[in-house]
Order: C-alpha cells, then structure tokens, then sequence
C-alpha cells in the first residue's frame, strides 16, 4: 500500500473552523454517501484504492463550503518516498 497523506481532515477541521461548529465525520460522510468507516479510512489515508464517485463527491462537499475549489491534490499526497499519485488505484 503506497503511503497515502490525506488532507481530508485538515479540510474537515478548516470547513469546522469556518461554520463556528463540530463537523463530525458522520455528518460529512452522510453528506457524501459514504459510510463513516470509509470516510475514517480516507481521512487517516489507510486504502488501496479510491473511486471517481468518492473524489467528486467529496470534492463537491467542500468547494462550495469552504469557498475555492477542492481538487484531488488537494485531498491527497502520496509520499515521494513511495508511489506516485498516478500509480493510485482508482475504481
């Protein structure tokens, strides 16, 4: 598994920051339609693979929210000591 940097935490804790509130992962997931497990597993970036559906999805949630638009490297980083973010499995 490639070592996977997820920004989706620091965009919930921004998008908490903005709004004044707690963004709990289960509101976010719920909003995107992914199960709270899943969103935990992309936000700590333990995964193999990641589908279009989720990337639009969530990137859909947070550009309007945070007022810019939120793009893939935005989301993720693959460390360069491992693979590279095209070598990522998407389903």
């Amino acid at each position: 598994m490639a070592k996977v940097v997820s920004f989706l935490r620091r965009l919930r804790r921004e998008l908490a920051a903005k709004e004044d509130r707690d963004v709990t992962i289960l509101e976010v997931a719920q909003a995107v339609g992914l199960s709270r497990n899943r969103l935990t597993a992309l936000e700590l970036g333990q995964f193999d693979r990641i589908s279009n559906d989720e990337l639009t999805s969530l990137s859909a949630y947070y550009s309007p929210r945070l007022g810019r638009t939120i793009l893939i490297n935005n989301m993720f980083e693959i460390d360069p000591n491992h693979r590279w973010v095209s070598e990522l499995q998407l389903a």
